[in-house]
């Protein structure tokens, strides 16, 4: 797909990822990216707003994969894959993702992603935001989500990789961001000869749920409004990225990560 072009390094956006949308609207060319010193309008899953202080990353990158439109829901999982293995690189040795994509280690959240997709058909394209805590992190006292154990608290990758870690946001940046693309343009490739037969998560599934939180663990399933919907054991996810748990009634079930959240049963109000 020839060179890309460099990071572009903004102060202050409202949001990365909505940048970076109307961009690729626009025709920007693939691996396009953006990183902000800071955001005022970061965003998470469902809306949820996204803090964005200085010191952090906050990188969006932008990815024109040629695949049927049936396949890009997959899309998502092989960014968080690529981004996964690039913050390991960095340090964040013990950092594993929580369905559907969050970056986790232990308890304790060091990134959040948001793969937006834009176009249809041929112009398909996604957006791949990425928001990693860097310095030492702490918990925002106003969150009432945090407060009510709706959300993990934070971790840094200055924790995780001790204070000699990388502290420099522009190579940590194209880090992940070769880490995403190499990840998706994996991804697409192997859902060559496939054909008609391939599933959004063909040749990833197994690595997808190799590097998932709480396999095998007692989880509760939550309703987008937070209440508890079902328990039972988490059994990582089908081809199609669903959620697959063994219901405590004994039936498995699929969920989709539009639907529902999963958080482990051994954490507090779960």
């Amino acid at each position: 797909m020839g060179s890309i072009p460099p990071i572009e390094a903004v102060d202050e956006i409202g949001s990365t990822n909505a940048e970076l949308m109307a961009r690729g609207r626009a025709g920007a060319q693939h691996g396009t990216a953006i990183r902000a010193a800071v955001q005022t309008a970061g965003r998470g899953r469902r809306d949820h707003a996204w803090r964005s202080p200085a010191g952090g990353l906050y990188l969006s990158v932008l990815i024109r994969p040629h695949v049927a439109p049936r396949l890009l829901p997959g899309l998502p999982v092989a960014c968080a894959l690529g981004a996964l293995g690039a913050l390991r690189d960095a340090g964040a040795k013990g950092a594993l993702l929580k369905w559907p994509n969050d970056v986790i280690v232990g308890d304790r959240k060091l990134a959040g992603i948001l793969t937006e997709l834009g176009g249809l058909g041929g112009g398909a394209f996604a957006v791949c935001g990425i928001g990693v805590n860097v310095v030492r992190a702490r918990a925002d006292p106003d969150d009432a989500r945090m407060r009510a154990g709706l959300a993990l608290r934070p971790v840094s990758l200055t924790e995780c990789a001790g204070e000699g870690g990388p502290c420099d946001l522009g190579a940590l940046a194209e880090r992940v961001r070769a880490g995403i693309l190499a990840s998706a343009s994996s991804w697409e490739h192997g859902l060559v000869g496939e054909g008609g037969g391939a599933e959004p998560l063909t040749g990833i599934v197994d690595g997808y749920n190799a590097h998932l939180a709480f396999m095998g663990e007692p989880v509760t399933v939550f309703a987008v409004d937070g209440a508890p919907a079902a328990r039972g054991l988490f059994r990582g996810v089908d081809a199609q990225g669903h959620a697959l748990v063994d219901l405590d009634g004994g039936r498995r079930a699929a969920y989709d990560a539009a639907a529902v959240s999963i958080r482990p049963r051994r954490r507090a109000g779960a």
